[in-house]
């Protein structure tokens, strides 16, 4: 995240300061206080909603995954990563996949804990975008997820999740989740 935000143009140690943290303390685990200051700063910075498409579905070096993405590449398929970043994502994040399989689709819903922030869109974007560009970027497949759900009224940018994910985007949903074939799931990393 902290790449991307540089990517947009943001000084990070500019942003530390408005958010009361230190450039030091960006490199360290946040608390949820920390990180609540920190995203709030970035999100209003930044001044586009639509930021998360951007963040998520940029290229990302590998190592940029941290520990979970670590143990997910250790996996052989697609599906099996997903398993695993939904467990270590439980121990590690308040993000919550829950992984449904269903006929030829898999829906894997992202859910984060806590209350609503004004990021809170923004960062399930994100972390839908990142487990795109993980599958595509480790089984060196042009993933295309056959929907995206979202939970909510269609925002002024909807238009952007259909360019950003080459799929439809249904809003007004029960759950924010991306659509995969059942296949993708079967893809070696």
């Amino acid at each position: 995240m902290l790449a991307g935000i540089q990517k947009a143009g943001i000084d990070l140690a500019e942003l530390a300061a408005v958010a009361g943290l230190t450039s030091a303390e960006l490199k360290k685990p946040l608390t949820e206080a920390q990180a609540d200051r920190f995203f709030t700063a970035a999100y209003e910075r930044v001044g586009d909603p639509a930021v998360g498409l951007f963040l998520g579905l940029q290229p990302m070096r590998p190592e940029l995954f941290g520990v979970v993405g670590f143990s997910a590449m250790a996996c052989s398929s697609f599906g099996a990563a997903l398993e695993r970043i939904k467990r270590y994502n439980a121990l590690v994040s308040a993000c919550e996949l829950d992984i449904q399989v269903d006929g030829d689709e898999a829906v894997v819903g992202v859910r984060y804990a806590g209350p609503e922030r004004p990021y809170s869109r923004c960062r399930l974007d994100i972390q839908m975008g990142t487990l795109l560009n993980f599958g595509r970027l480790f089984t060196e497949r042009e993933i295309v997820p056959l929907r995206l759900t979202l939970a909510g009224a269609a925002p002024p940018y909807h238009a952007r999740y259909a360019e950003a994910f080459g799929c439809p985007a249904l809003f007004g949903q029960a759950q924010d989740a991306i659509v995969f074939r059942r296949s993708d799931l079967r893809l070696p990393l």
